[in-house]
């Protein structure tokens, strides 16, 4: 089985903060916004603002302005953890309540699956395989204007 055609994301963004819990970026709007399909449910499309947390494996700084990449099927991973896992929890313990207890109890087991799930996403989400849902900035497209004229 080959290799799915799953593309990049891809974002232009300015640097707005550097330190040690990471980069902050604040994305800017492109033209392929106003032609976006799920433009009515963007953030940045409705509010005009989004800011993210990204590596920078590049050096930029404050100012910079950046080009930051999603990892290849990052997204679908983001989403099996989010959604599906806790999904399948749920199923799991309902049925294995059913099966030893039965009755109300695997209703209880089912919302306990439910929450098992979510506090595995919310761990996941937080710990070190975390960056593998994260951007990274690939690319300084142009230095911070300030810098360059001291």
């Amino acid at each position: 089985m080959g290799d799915l055609n799953i593309p990049r994301i891809e974002e232009i963004g300015e640097v707005i903060d550097t330190g040690p819990g990471g980069t902050r970026v604040r994305i800017l709007t492109s033209e392929g916004c106003k032609s976006c399909s799920m433009r009515e449910g963007c953030q940045l499309a409705t509010s005009g603002k989004w800011e993210m947390s990204a590596a920078n494996p590049v050096g930029a700084s404050v100012g910079d302005r950046v080009r930051l990449e999603l990892a290849k099927g990052a997204y679908l991973s983001a989403g099996f953890v989010i959604f599906i896992l806790p999904l399948l929890l749920m199923i799991a313990f309902y049925f294995a309540a059913e099966t030893l207890i039965g009755g109300v109890f695997a209703v209880i087991a089912a919302f306990i699956g439910l929450t098992a799930g979510i506090a595995i996403a919310y761990v996941i989400g937080r710990g070190k395989s975390a960056d593998h849902f994260r951007y990274n900035i690939v690319e300084i497209v142009s230095k911070n204007l300030d810098a360059r004229q001291l």
